[in-house]
Formats: C-alpha cells, structure tokens, sequence
C-alpha cells in the first residue's frame, strides 16, 4: 500500500513540475507530436524503447521503478503503442489544449 502512494505522489509531483516549467512541448518537437507516459510489462524495457525509437519518438525520461518512460512522439502512433503486446499502459502526460476544449 506504501508503494502505491508513493507512486500517486511521485505521479502527481511529477506532473505539477511538467506544468511550472512548460515542458509539454518543448525542444523544438514537431506540431504533431504528444508526450505521454508509455509503461511496459516487467522484462520488457529494451523492447519498447527500441520500438519508441523506430516510431520516431523522443525519450524525455526514464523511470524504471515504474516499468515506464516518458516520451514524445508522433500521435498517430499512440494508439499503436497500446496494441503493442509488451505495452501495459499508454497515457496522456500532460492536456494539450485541443483535449482541454472537449
């Protein structure tokens, strides 16, 4: 139970941090790129992260207490990373301002 808060609140910290320092999009990514947390099963890691790098997506951060990196990358390929079968989980770092006016 300790572990998963500390995960909530490293998420949450995180987060605020990406927020302050406008990192959303930043280091001069194209347009159609989004940043999102991309977790993997346990084993996995050199998999996806070459599969990440083939797609043309650029790693931000490395967590591998949490089986996860942070990327950008193309968003057309999003949707692929979440059939992907060694992919846990795929999700939206940050709103960008197009899901904000939904």
């Amino acid at each position: 139970m300790n572990k998963l808060i500390w995960v909530f609140a490293f998420i949450g910290s995180f987060g605020l941090l990406m927020a302050a320092t406008g990192a959303a999009q930043s280091g001069g990514l194209p347009s159609d790129h989004q940043r999102v947390w991309v977790q993997y099963h346990s084993g996995k890691k050199d998999l996806v992260r070459q599969a990440l790098l083939r797609a043309g997506a650029r790693l931000h951060y490395d967590f591998a207490e949490l089986d996860s990196f942070v990327v950008s990358m193309p968003a057309s390929m999003i949707h692929a990373f979440k059939r992907n079968p060694d992919v846990k989980d795929v999700w939206y770092a940050q709103l960008t301002s197009r899901q904000e006016t939904k």
